[in-house]
């Protein structure tokens, strides 16, 4: 005999009856509205969520999610699910699939938690870019996540998005504003490393501190995360400091040898490659000439064993070894570190990492950068101070006022005072090596003028060539004048009647720029009007510059030139001991504040410091046009002009009496 099915308490009275009485099943369907409240979806990791939903966009491997393509990101999102944990720390090279696993992390607790998101950048202009770029593409073309969208074009903005059910907001380092009163249970911190402290208000918690406040209500319910990640900079670098002393459990990928099949975690000492410190880094990287040795057997690895061993891989914990789930089973703890070396990315090939190091051997600012960017590991910081007696020895055996015979061009910087203007002239060949030719001081804008249209100097080993300056540019920097107007003002409209004028020598303006730049300069916007409201009319555009990264690049090239290494920077031998040029370059040091290196003056006066910045930044290839490395020739190149004929004696005129002059006939 069937049995009868009970029929529900909650169907209304009316169906009831009729399913009593008349022993017939009804049938019927809910809304789509009704159904979706009434479903109960079984619980995602954030893993499986982004295998089988996440669609990537802004990436060399655009399409679904797939963990191979990036097999340690697997691992890190299941850090990120465990419950006990509610901050985790990835400390990554370049290239990593960092920002993706974060995204993977977002789109998950969106869909499934109703999560409210902040992501924190070190500038506004970069959140933006993240958002347009990333995060609501990542939303349009994710179906579990586009389903959320309102339709209304107002709920997607440059800085935030409005779901039918929660929201996301962009917070930036330099705004306290921007990170606070809004709760939310998720927040990315990205490339921490590169935040700025806070200047409007000292008393005022750091970005991080703030940003993890919002976070408070949500750890009581145990909803809390936040998810920082960051190449690292210096040991005291907010990254580096959280794996140094907030981590309670590290995880290093291990790799398996595709040959003997023992784990390992890869080091940079066991990748080679021929005639080793002596190689050329290019040559190396272009023609993938690097391996990987195994520590366990005699197999050499190529990229593509190398991608082999890494799909194979898996995280241990550094103290124990221990899995993932073990480890975290084992001391369940609440905050947890990730490294991710650059060798261990798909991304990333061995060679690479070998021309990093070698191009380091010939420059701080390249070590750094290999420390940093491939082996994710803090910069050991020297804290630097240049003596004069030390500049000293990067003099050369080439006269005041001469170009040296290897220089392609000129370049002039100037930095604007009250009584005038300081500048340097400095020449440059194609390989980036440079020599002082003269730095000297204008009273006004007539005879810097003169400086930069008119004068030229000559070329060593060329008899009667000289050479005129190719590239000029001018700080903007300054206070008011008496009459007031600004120095900047007074800049803005020296190079509006200027602008691209062809008379040799190109000119600009710049001004430093308050945050750290990406690289040496950067394009500004054109300028428009005066800051006291004077129109400008010629389109010229301003010059942002790093300060810190020019003036580390300055000593380097001195450093070079001591050493005879290349991109070297030379001093003519007329720079003498105790000299106004040689004291205003060396009156700054660099020192460590708030965990960045900063340059701090030691002197009043740094004028001529300044100026082999701006002289400097002209030459590279950020600057518009491209760097002296594309020229192929000599640039303004002009002979030397024959001295001037004895002047002619008027017509008519007659020697004087008693007086016999060449060529006249003396009828007295």
């Amino acid at each position: 005999m069937e049995m009868q099915q009970p029929i529900p308490s909650w169907m209304p009275e009316t169906y009831r009856s009729v399913i009593r009485h008349s022993g017939h099943s009804i049938r019927f369907q809910p809304l789509p509205g009704v159904r979706r409240v009434m479903r109960r979806p079984r619980p995602m990791s954030i893993a499986d969520w982004s295998e089988k939903y996440r669609y990537v966009t802004l990436s060399a491997i655009e399409g679904p999610w797939r963990h191979e393509n990036a097999p340690w990101a697997e691992g890190i999102m299941e850090i990120l699910d465990f419950p006990s944990v509610v901050k985790v720390g990835l400390c990554k090279s370049v290239q990593s699939a960092g920002t993706e696993t974060a995204l993977n992390m977002v789109g998950s607790r969106i869909d499934q938690q109703s999560a409210k998101v902040i992501f924190v950048y070190p500038d506004k202009d970069t959140g933006r870019n993240v958002m347009k770029k990333r995060i609501v593409p990542m939303i349009r073309n994710t179906r579990q996540l586009s389903r959320h969208l309102t339709g209304y074009q107002d709920d997607v903005q440059g800085l935030s998005v409005q779901l039918s059910h929660t929201w996301i907001k962009i917070g930036w380092s330099g705004s306290p504003a921007s990170l606070a009163s809004d709760p939310a249970d998720t927040v990315v911190l990205d490339e921490v490393d590169k935040y700025m402290p806070f200047t409007s208000n000292k008393a005022e918690a750091g970005p991080i501190e703030l940003a993890e406040k919002r976070t408070t209500t949500f750890r009581r319910l145990g909803r809390a995360k936040i998810f920082m990640l960051s190449t690292p900079t210096t040991e005291n670098g907010p990254i580096w400091k959280f794996m140094e002393e907030e981590a309670e459990l590290i995880f290093d990928w291990h790799v398996r040898c595709p040959d003997c099949g023992r784990e390992q975690k890869m080091a940079f000492s066991r990748i080679r490659w021929p005639e080793g410190s002596a190689a050329d880094a290019s040559r190396v990287e272009s023609q993938h000439l690097a391996w990987y040795e195994c520590s366990h057997c005699p197999s050499h690895w190529d990229d593509e064993k190398r991608d082999m061993a890494v799909r194979h891989g898996r995280w241990r914990s550094r103290d124990k070894g221990l899995s993932i789930s073990a480890a975290l089973q084992s001391s369940r703890p609440s905050r947890v570190g990730v490294h991710f070396p650059g060798w261990n990315s798909l991304f990333v090939t061995l060679s690479e990492c070998a021309a990093s190091f070698l191009r380091g051997l010939t420059s701080k600012s390249a070590l750094r950068d290999f420390w940093n960017n491939y082996a994710a590991e803090p910069w050991k910081i020297v804290l630097e101070s240049t003596s004069e007696a030390e500049a000293l020895k990067a003099r050369c055996a080439l006269a005041p006022g001469m170009v040296a015979n290897e220089a392609v061009a000129l370049t002039c910087g100037i930095d604007q005072q009250h009584g005038g203007f300081f500048w340097v002239v400095r020449g440059w060949d194609r390989h980036f090596n440079s020599w002082l030719v003269e730095s000297g001081f204008s009273p006004d804008e007539a005879d810097l003028d003169h400086l930069l249209y008119e004068r030229s100097w000559p070329i060593d080993g060329e008899p009667g060539l000289r050479m005129k300056i190719w590239r000029a540019a001018r700080d903007s920097g300054g206070n008011a004048y008496d009459t007031g107007q600004t120095m900047r003002d007074e800049a803005y409209l020296w190079l509006d009647s200027r602008w691209g004028l062809c008379r040799g020598c190109q000119v600009w303006v710049t001004k430093g720029a308050s945050t750290s730049l990406p690289t040496f300069s950067k394009l500004g916007n054109p300028l428009r009007q005066t800051r006291s409201g004077k129109k400008l009319r010629s389109g010229a555009r301003l010059m942002l510059l790093d300060p810190n990264r020019l003036k580390t690049s300055f000593f380097e090239r001195l450093e070079n030139a001591i050493q005879g290494r290349g991109h070297a920077g030379y001093l003519h031998e007329g720079v003498a001991e105790g000299s106004d040029y040689l004291r205003q370059i060396t009156a700054e040091e660099l020192r460590e504040e708030a965990g960045r290196q900063v340059w701090v003056q030691l002197r009043k006066d740094n004028h001529f410091l300044d100026c082999e910045c701006i002289a400097l930044a002209q030459a590279l290839w950020e600057w518009p046009g491209g760097g002296v490395n594309l020229l192929q020739d000599r640039v303004n190149v002009v002979e030397e002009a024959a001295p001037p004929p004895p002047p002619r004696r008027p017509k008519g005129e007659r020697p004087e009496k008693g007086r016999k002059l060449p060529g006249w006939r003396d009828r007295m």
